[in-house]
């Protein structure tokens, strides 16, 4: 019984060992180069990351990012990038993360097509953007079919770096030319109607 035992005791420290010194050298570095941006509303933004895969890891990784907190539902997914060994911090290999920047600010519209937008002195003034604030997280797998597919044995989380965005206010004018058109041809419309109605009516009385 005690042999039995021994060898049980000896077997699953055997595979925790080995599966700690496997995770080990498993492993993805980021690089980041800011921790704010200032981005225009109605626009797609775009943040560059540097993934990396040093010593000791020795297996190559498939990296992507992934944004959490105000960033999480504006940030748009990619597919992961081959992150080879011995890629140094130096050699890190450029992975962008990009955003669709919700409208922000007040617009004054006409007919629901034609807006202008006029910045309010408040608005312009850098402390008073609006922010969005999260994190974006370098993940990365060394199985190409588990992406996408949750956390498990075959993805990892590197580092989450802080980000802001924050949303300038952007003055905008209507587009005059197609605005006056808009409304001439509506008028010209309106007095056509007003006038078959008129004529229909006339040749009614006789």
């Amino acid at each position: 019984m005690k042999i039995l035992q021994f060898f049980l005791f000896f077997f699953f420290s055997f595979f925790l060992l080995g599966t700690l010194v496997s995770a080990a050298t498993v492993g993805m570095g980021v690089r980041w180069y800011k921790e704010s941006a200032i981005v225009n509303e109605g626009t797609q933004a775009c943040i560059e990351y540097g993934l990396y895969n040093p010593e000791p890891w020795d297996v190559p990784v498939y990296g992507y990012l992934e944004a959490t907190g105000d960033l999480a539902k504006i940030y748009i997914k990619t597919e992961p990038t081959l992150i080879p060994v011995n890629t140094s911090s130096k050699e890190a290999i450029a992975k962008t993360i990009c955003f669709d920047i919700p409208k922000t600010y007040e617009e004054n519209c006409v007919l629901g097509l034609f807006c202008e937008r006029e910045c309010q002195e408040s608005e312009i003034a850098y402390e008073n953007y609006v922010r969005l604030r999260g994190e974006v997280i370098g993940r990365y797998t060394y199985d190409a079919t588990a992406f996408g597919g949750g956390t498990g044995s075959a993805t990892g989380t590197s580092v989450a770096i802080p980000l802001e965005l924050a949303i300038s206010c952007q003055p905008q004018e209507r587009n005059k030319p197609v605005f006056y058109g808009t409304i001439g041809i509506l008028i010209i419309a309106i007095a056509l109607i007003i006038w078959l109605l008129t004529r229909r009516s006339k040749k009614k009385r006789y």
